[in-house]
């Protein structure tokens, strides 16, 4: 029973609460990750709501999905006269995607094999119904696998394994979203989706109104999937096979920081045994910043 709230969960709780959501439907998610039912009432209860400053952001956001948009246009204009071009990752240990379409690696025993095999049986620790970003509620028409929230637990190799993603990717960590890991079982599956945040413009505010849209996605596969499994990128005709150990890493984005719709891809079914994986998000702004 966890008795203390690590500040990424005040962080959590606190946007939640500025974004609208139900305070009980928070302490149910605090309860369920393992922390004290009173305390964590308590907590949530004392979230001081501050209409003012609320009015003040949503006002910040459309002024910087404004200036997103204006910017994408200018950027598009002088990118076709071949002035503007944008920079990119530069990932020795990884190969990269050839196609104009994404930028996207693989990149090869990017964990070892014991770093696997410990991440993979935290996962089995703390598992929960995986939730769609559009709804952020369990739907098994779209996604079937099981969620460890790996950020919210104590542990040295999962802290290791951030740093080294930060690291490849030359960002900082608090551009990051925690640590998830996700366990498919034979039939599981994540149907096509995208990691960026689309949708009503309500729904697109609350999920980027502090730190902006998704960036950088990447994925490591834990284990050697016998059969199925495999990440599948319908715009490029091309599936990628869980090979244990290997990440991939893909830019959410276009050259002009608008979402890319050919990042839209499907985790298959498991045919036979069963996957595990590490997903990380990063975003455009910093934590904590205005």
């Amino acid at each position: 029973m966890n008795t203390k709230i690590p500040q990424d969960w005040k962080i959590w709780a606190e946007e939640n609460i500025h974004n609208g959501s139900d305070p009980e439907e928070l302490i149910d998610e605090m309860i369920k990750a393992g922390f004290d039912e009173s305390l964590s009432r308590k907590f949530i209860s004392s979230i001081k709501i501050d209409k003012d400053a609320i009015e003040i952001g949503r006002l910040r956001y459309r002024d910087f999905e404004n200036k997103r948009v204006i910017k994408a246009f200018i950027k598009r204009g002088l990118h076709k006269l071949r002035i503007y071009t944008k920079k990119e990752l530069n990932i020795k240990s990884g190969q990269r995607y050839d196609s104009p379409l994404i930028e996207l690696y693989e990149v090869p025993s990017f964990l070892n094999e014991t770093e696997c095999d410990q991440i993979s049986a935290l996962i089995k620790t703390k598992l929960r119904p995986s939730t769609i970003v559009h709804e952020g509620d369990y739907d098994k028409s779209i996604r079937t696998s099981s969620t460890c929230d790996l950020g919210h637990l104590e542990s040295k190799v999962v802290s290791k394994v951030d740093e080294r993603i930060c690291s490849m990717l030359d960002l900082h960590k608090s551009y990051s979203e925690i640590t998830q890991g996700q366990q498919y079982e034979v039939g599981q599956e994540f149907k096509g989706h995208h990691d960026y945040f689309d949708g009503s413009d309500l729904l697109i505010e609350k999920h980027t109104k502090k730190l902006g849209q998704r960036t950088y996605t990447v994925m490591v596969y834990l284990n050697d999937v016998k059969n199925g499994g495999e990440t599948f990128f319908p715009s490029l005709n091309k599936s990628f096979k869980p090979i244990k150990g290997t990440a991939l890493v893909w830019n959410n984005l276009n050259y002009d920081d608008m979402p890319n719709v050919n990042t839209i891809h499907q985790g298959k079914p498991v045919l036979r045994g069963h996957k595990s994986i590490i997903t990380k998000w990063f975003r455009e702004k910093r934590l904590g910043s205005i």
